[in-house]
């Protein structure tokens, strides 16, 4: 049984490709990466040629490379020389191909929301902007769609919407798909259809040497599972085949709650007892914040409570009555179909959540319960840093919780995501105006917090860190599992499709 032809791209051969086998393009390609200096002006007379109509390269004193340049966190971020925005996977692939003759780092980036440092390893390379790929077209039978490697989360709810579709996403309107995909992928509708890894049938993917294949359950899969959680570190995304369904309600019910942090324990409370009988697929998500909000109070931090509800206000009430018994000291609640969900809850494109040009030091750890005292003490290390330092009021400390339904339906082994049990994710972004001399005291911050939650849990609990929000100084178990058989499989993966380290710069497995 054969796929259909392979370009084996640095070999200059097109050989047929046994399913499940290396392609021939890695076994053969030719590994001299001697690096030699290319200017800016250089690689666009020698890659401009090799590139469509559609694609365009930029240099620094364009706008547009300060466009496909800036980034959700600046800390770590990236240095690159130009910026190739291609408008295909040929481009991807001529350009891949070009990166390697000439002994360059290349780096892909759609909406450059990645917040790990370790993306500052890049030097002087090139960035592949794929924001061109931003496509969704539906399968006849409205059971699949084909999505683009630059589509991100409101740009497909949005096209899923027209024909009254859905199918699991992040939660935040300018994520990358892709980039949210290939670790994991958490959102509102996963107590319905599991993560973003669980709706992938076959991704596109380019590999460190231009090679192109399409990777799925019959053709590579064991590499189909290494994507589904440590895809940064195979290839890159320029089209994917999902799963998408009839939108599971056409009303959803949100609501923002602000209570001062007298309220901090009876919340908690409450999120436990709610978490623990077991949280429908129709609760999208259930929010709690720590913020400073001088429209409540100038002298003190305050709790934010968000609950998103696939339904009516009716529907949502008996969850969130227990919470308004608590008396908040301000309400913002309504009904909006679910293509409107993030704008309404405040996580949209244009939201600030969303803004670039930042410093964010992000730490984040899984529970699976809410220590109160534990959380307690993080708000009062949470007032103690804001209060001292002005500078850093910006900081949100988050308690996502989210329905397990759908996540815990998809066997554990399945996929590469280690990590199903955990039904909340504490995050700690430390945000402020880039500021070198605030660096250090955030990260020891965020890691003295990170130390205080995972203490809070079980004394068996391992720390586990979800592999988006991880800051850059995990270790491999803490992300990608703790059982010897997963790091092993994913280590023989890594040797197999990228034995050059092309893709070492987000989280790196070796």
């Amino acid at each position: 049984m054969y796929l259909s032809l392979i370009s084996a791209a640095l070999c200059g051969l097109i050989v047929p490709q046994t399913v499940g086998a290396v392609p021939y393009a890695l076994r053969r390609a030719v590994h001299d990466f001697t690096p030699r200096a290319q200017t800016p002006s250089q690689i666009q007379l020698d890659l401009g040629p090799q590139l469509s109509n559609g694609s365009t390269i930029y240099v620094q004193g364009d706008d547009e490379f300060t466009t496909a340049t800036s980034r959700w966190n600046v800390y770590g971020q990236p240095n690159v020389s130009v910026v190739v925005e291609v408008a295909s996977a040929a481009d991807v692939v001529a350009t891949v191909q070009y990166a390697n003759q000439v002994g360059m780092q290349f780096i892909t980036v759609n909406r450059g929301h990645g917040s790990t440092y370790t993306l500052g390893n890049v030097q002087g390379g090139i960035e592949i902007w794929v924001t061109k790929l931003d496509t969704v077209t539906i399968s006849e039978d409205g059971n699949t769609a084909v999505v683009g490697g630059g589509s991100y989360v409101e740009s497909m709810i949005s096209a899923l919407a027209e024909y009254g579709k859905a199918s699991a996403s992040g939660a935040c309107g300018c994520v990358g798909i892709v980039g949210a995909g290939l670790g994991g992928g958490h959102g509102r509708l996963q107590g319905h259809f599991g993560l973003v890894v669980d709706n992938f049938i076959d991704i596109d993917l380019v590999l460190w040497n231009g090679t192109q294949i399409s990777v799925s359950e019959e053709s590579y899969p064991d590499l189909f599972w290494g994507l589904r959680s440590a895809g940064h570190n195979f290839g890159i995304v320029t089209s994917f085949t999902y799963k998408i369904y009839d939108e599971p309600s056409p009303v959803w019910f949100y609501g923002v709650y602000y209570f001062m942090e007298n309220q901090l324990e009876n919340i908690f409370e409450e999120m436990n007892r709610q978490s623990e009988a077991t949280l429908p697929p129709e609760m999208g998500l259930l929010l709690l914040d720590y913020v400073w909000n001088t429209d409540i109070s100038e002298t003190e931090p305050v709790l934010v409570l968000s609950i998103n509800y696939g339904g009516s206000a009716d529907d949502a009430a008996p969850y969130v009555d227990a919470f308004k018994a608590f008396g908040p000291v301000s309400v913002e609640e309504g009904e909006a179909p679910y293509s409107q969900i993030a704008n309404a809850s405040g996580t949209d494109v244009d939201d600030p959540l969303c803004s670039h040009g930042t410093q964010r030091m992000q730490f984040a750890a899984d529970l699976t319960t809410y220590n109160i005292t534990t959380n307690r003490a993080v708000f009062e290390l949470y007032k103690e840093k804001t209060v001292a330092q002005p500078l850093f009021r910006g900081t949100i400390v988050v308690f996502e919780s989210y329905s397990l339904q759908g996540v815990q339906s998809v066997p554990s082994e399945n996929t590469a995501y280690p990590h199903r049990d955990d039904n909340i994710i504490w995050t700690t972004v430390i945000q402020y105006d880039p500021n070198p001399d605030l660096d250090a005291e955030a990260i020891a911050w965020g890691e003295e917090t990170r130390t205080l939650v995972h203490a809070g849990q079980a004394s068996n609990a391992t720390l586990n860190v979800y592999v988006n929000y991880a800051f850059g100084n995990e270790t491999l178990p803490s992300m990608y599992g703790y059982e010897p058989w997963r790091l092993e499989k994913l280590r023989d993966l890594k040797r197999t499709w990228d034995p050059y380290g092309k893709f070492n710069y987000y989280m790196p497995i070796s």
